[in-house]
């Protein structure tokens, strides 16, 4: 009876105000503390990039630095790429194979920023596959091959045609055949067993077969829960 009165009512409302404003509050100094800490690499990489689009969707989860507000995610995604890319010439990568693909922003980032990419096989499980196809195709339409048209294909022995996206799950991996000369991997590998692991390197070795100077990006996070695998595993 207390829950339905207009005394919690009243306390809930001023609950959730409270919440907010303090929510306000965090985001407001954050973006203060990584403006200050940012700023300058950020202006400089916008100055070097045409950038891609970072707010499909309304998320929530934004920054905003030197005026611009972006996505959180992409903002990772752009630090990892800058950060990679003093020891690789992404004007030269052709093909990319991304495990754990999540819903879409790095490879959206990566094939935005450097149009030389031909080929992008995107690897991840259901539903998050499924999620980050339909965010995929929402900037490049039918060049996605998605889920349903790789099986028929499959099935039909159709080789896939002017498609810059394959997008597979971990059990369809094998039947992909195109080399890559870029493998991606965004903090799940230290949320995988070992076996997993196992089976993907396996693929990898086999897809980067013949590639004369192939290269394997990771990142990875802190954090003090002991069921994921530490870097040296």
């Amino acid at each position: 009876a207390f829950h339905r009165s207009s005394i919690a009512r009243i306390a809930k409302s001023t609950v959730l105000r409270e919440f907010d404003k303090q929510l306000r509050l965090l985001k407001q100094y954050r973006n203060y503390y990584l403006s200050d800490k940012l700023g300058n690499w950020f202006q400089e990489f916008s100055g070097k990039h045409d950038l891609p689009y970072t707010l499909l969707g309304n998320p929530d989860n934004t920054i905003r630095l030197n005026g611009e507000l972006i996505g959180r995610n992409y903002l990772h995604a752009f630090m990892a790429i800058d950060n990679w890319s003093k020891k690789i010439e992404f004007e030269q990568v052709r093909s990319v194979l991304e495990i754990g693909g999540g819903f879409g922003c790095f490879a959206h980032s990566l094939l935005h920023l450097f149009p030389n990419i031909r080929s992008y096989v995107y690897v991840d499980i259901p539903p998050m596959l499924y999620i980050g196809t339909q965010y995929l195709k929402a900037f490049f339409g039918d060049r996605i091959l998605d889920y349903t048209d790789h099986c028929q294909k499959k099935k039909k022995g159709v080789h896939k045609e002017a498609k810059l996206v394959t997008a597979v799950p971990p059990w369809e991996l094998e039947n992909v055949v195109e080399t890559v000369d870029l493998v991606v991997n965004n903090n799940s590998f230290q949320e995988m067993n070992i076996d997993v692991i196992d089976f993907y390197f396996s693929e990898i070795v086999r897809l980067i077969n013949g590639v004369d100077d192939p290269h394997l990006c990771l990142t990875m996070y802190e954090s003090l829960n002991d069921k994921l695998l530490p870097f040296q595993a």
